[in-house]
């Protein structure tokens, strides 16, 4: 079964549920948020994926904090809430299980290429990673659909956004790869829906308010 999401052509709402990394780590707590989710009709559940020596900055590496595990570094503490293969392959077949679709949000190169492995109907990069060109551009490479978070992101980030998404398609000869997802409101002359119905114009791309 084909189950890439055509944004464009969805007649209804299509739900997202965050599940992040709120798993905490736990397998079991994983199951209990895909069950809820499901029984809720979200149509997919979404994580988040770092290499964690990756994306904790050098000087956050050794800083100690109180975790659910006792004291330890920040660093030590992100791999602990941090899912590997044997998890998401876990993930993977509890959600087909389930009926429910799920995807996740890569914040480095590493796990751009982890989550390749999956039959993903997207993958959603993170606001704070619209800069990221080379991250932008291996997604659409290698996945069938890209959306983007705007949470964090200015009107000039979101327009090189789409530019750089438009150059990987036109490269890569993929079509119908851009979509828009805005997390947080934007503010054009003090009216956000305005901001988000002049980007939509502008480049085309499909988007929903969230909050």
């Amino acid at each position: 079964m084909d189950i890439v999401v055509n944004f464009k052509t969805l007649d209804e709402l299509y739900c997202i549920a965050e599940i992040g990394i709120n798993h905490n780590g736990d397998i079991g707590i994983t199951k209990k948020l895909i069950d809820a989710s499901f029984a809720t009709s979200w149509d997919c559940v979404k994580f988040q994926k770092r290499n964690p020596d990756v994306c904790v900055p050098d000087h956050q590496k050794d800083v100690m904090r109180d975790t659910p595990w006792g004291r330890m570094t920040y660093l030590e503490y992100k791999h602990k809430v941090e899912f590997g293969k044997e998890e998401y392959d876990e993930i993977d077949s509890y959600c087909k299980q389930q009926k429910i679709a799920w995807s996740a949000s890569p914040w480095d190169m590493d796990s751009v290429e982890f989550l390749e492995q999956y039959n993903l109907p997207f993958i959603k990069i993170p606001s704070a990673m619209l800069t990221n060109d080379e991250l932008i551009t291996a997604c659409v490479e290698r996945f069938p659909k890209v959306i983007f978070s705007t949470g964090m992101s200015t009107a000039e980030e979101i327009d090189h956004a789409v530019d750089t998404l438009r150059i990987a398609k036109s490269y890569y000869n993929k079509t119908d790869k851009i979509g828009e997802w805005t997390q947080k409101k934007l503010k054009d002359d003090n009216n956000p829906l305005l901001y988000s119905l002049k980007f939509h114009k502008k480049n085309h791309c499909y988007y929903k308010i969230l909050n």
